[in-house]
């Protein structure tokens, strides 16, 4: 009985031992694929992404001479078709995979420069994007180039700033439609457009671009941008986009904290805010919009956007757009303290004939020199309220001298 007894017990033993092992899930076996390598690069700034077939740990450090930054991935199989990558206009030179024991992958990237800083952190899947792993890279030393803007801006403080701000860029495309156009081409294309019809057409006026070619700027960046050039004004072109193909218009937005005009209007916002997740930005961890906001409703300031908005909504229905009106939305680009701001759907990129329409350089010329005649319209308008309020103020003082001689 008691070899029966501890043959029983060694079964249970084993038994069990059999059982935790299939209890373990599947995944804890299964190896984490590198599927593909991203980056972009902006004037100042580069982005590494790290595409992978599921969650991976790594281990950074940085070589001696800092000219080399290592990235370790535990438990990741290489699945790039290149071993070696050279980006362009970049802040590093190459990227080199190389396989090591026990299942690593090290990331070899040469830096350009020495007195470069990098930030690395690990994204979960978000909508069409998979696991990542990003390393945002940017010089020590750019803090002078900053002051610099700012300083030349002080210089020519008598002309009128405008921002212009082509939404998207870089890896994150926009909404994409009709013939595989992307939002982010085509506003591109219209910024300069009324950035150089700015520049030579409404006097005393500069115009400036939150970015001028395909790469990624984070939405509070672009804030920033407007802050930094002390503009009057901040313009953000965007396309629209539906599941329905019919639908079709140009709207025009200003900012409302507390809520959208309507449902639609909502949910745009929230796409457009979403920009920064995708590339792993979260802006309800940033300072200073957290800060501004509390300046956000300032009454002068929205004004003068909803005038800007009418404007600008009368010039595109002379495009020939359809007119789906003037809304609020709480648009991140649009949360600019003391700056007028506005965010512009140019049309649907998903209908046929809103795609055409922005997708031609006649047509693009076109619109951008309708929101010239707006813009010059605001102006305008602007320069006759102090006018009649200058008016209104001699006309108040001619009274009050009257009404002293009679009582004298």
């Amino acid at each position: 009985m008691k070899g029966l007894g501890c043959k029983i017990t060694i079964f249970s033993v084993a038994f069990s031992f059999i059982l935790s092992l299939l209890a373990v899930p599947a995944t804890s076996f299964a190896y984490s694929q590198l599927k593909k390598i991203r980056f972009s690069s902006a004037n100042s700034k580069t982005r590494i992404v790290f595409d992978l077939s599921g969650a991976t740990s790594f281990k950074d450090s940085l070589s001696q001479d800092k000219k080399t930054l290592n990235i370790e991935l535990k438990n990741c199989r290489n699945t790039c078709s290149q071993k070696t990558l050279k980006p362009k206009k970049a802040l590093i030179k190459s990227i080199q995979i190389k396989k090591q024991a026990k299942s690593k992958l090290l990331i070899q990237m040469s830096l350009q420069k020495m007195n470069t800083t990098y930030k690395i952190f690990s994204l979960k899947p978000f909508q069409e994007k998979p696991h990542r792993i990003v390393v945002d890279f940017s010089p020590l030393k750019n803090q002078p180039k900053k002051n610099t803007s700012v300083k030349k801006t002080k210089e020519k403080s008598r002309k009128k700033i405008i921002v212009i701000d082509p939404g998207h860029g870089g890896q994150d495309p926009g909404a994409i439609g009709y013939r595989g156009i992307k939002e982010k081409d085509v506003v591109l294309k219209i910024a300069l457009q009324l950035k150089k019809l700015i520049d030579a057409k409404i006097p005393n006026t500069k115009a400036y671009l939150t970015r001028k070619g395909d790469y990624f700027i984070p939405l509070h960046e672009r804030v920033k941008i407007a802050q930094q050039y002390q503009a009057d004004l901040f313009i953000s072109l965007h396309i629209n986009a539906s599941k329905k193909k019919y639908v079709n218009g140009a709207s025009v937005y200003y900012l409302s904290e507390t809520g959208a005009t309507d449902k639609a209007s909502k949910l745009l916002a929230a796409r457009e805010n979403s920009s920064d997740l995708n590339a792993g930005i979260n802006l309800s961890e940033d300072k200073l919009l957290n800060t501004i906001l509390i300046d956000l409703v300032q009454t002068y300031t929205i004004n003068e956007s909803i005038r800007l908005c009418q404007k600008c909504m009368a010039g595109l229905k002379k495009v020939g757009f359809h007119e789906e009106g003037i809304k609020c939305a709480n648009f991140a680009v649009l949360r600019s303290p003391s700056i007028p701001s506005i965010l512009i759907e140019l049309g649907y990129v998903t209908n046929r004939g809103d795609a055409k329409k922005i997708n031609s350089r006649k047509n693009q010329k076109y619109i951008a020199s309708q929101l010239i005649s707006s813009i010059k319209g605001y102006f305008e308008g602007d320069k006759e309220e102090r006018q009649r309020l200058t008016r209104s103020k001699i006309d108040k003082n001619a009274g009050s001298n009257k009404k002293a001689k009679v009582i004298n």
